[in-house]
């Protein structure tokens, strides 16, 4: 006689049981992959947005330490009749740079006056727009 094995299939109720299983502990873990990947791109984005404001402002820094000559023709040139100089970096940052060669500042009583460069980068990521925008106050230290 031969001997007659009884295999126990698997039932459709305990694969539909495995897969919820699965997707349960998955699908978390996916979406933590996402919105990392999602939070490195837009912090990529705005820290190129900040590195392009902050090389507009050193051009203009470098402009100072020259001569008073350098400062006044390439601050003149940039932004004639007092408007901001727009342009676009790599096709996708809007640029807005502004200058004001005769910024007056005052501190304990005593005054200077500095340039005060704006800029403004403008990009959009993800159907939302994004705005950076970097301030400073140069002086006019000639070599």
């Amino acid at each position: 006689m031969s001997e007659v094995r009884k295999f126990r299939g698997v039932t459709l109720v305990e694969i539909l049981v495995a897969l919820a299983i699965l997707a349960a502990v998955f699908i978390p873990a996916f979406e933590l992959f996402r919105s990392g990947a999602s939070t490195a791109r837009y912090t990529e984005d705005r820290l190129r947005a900040f590195l392009i404001a902050q090389q507009q402002i050193e051009i203009l820094k470098h402009a100072c330490t020259i001569n008073k000559y350098s400062t006044d023709k390439l601050v003149g040139e940039l932004f004639k009749g007092g408007n901001p100089r727009r342009f676009v970096v790599e096709g996708r940052y809007h640029v807005a740079l502004a200058a004001d060669t005769n910024f007056q500042v005052e501190a304990e009583g005593k005054k200077a006056v500095v340039c005060n460069v704006k800029c403004e980068v403008d990009w959009e990521a993800n159907g939302e727009a994004r705005h950076v925008e970097l301030e400073a106050l140069i002086d006019r230290v000639y070599r």
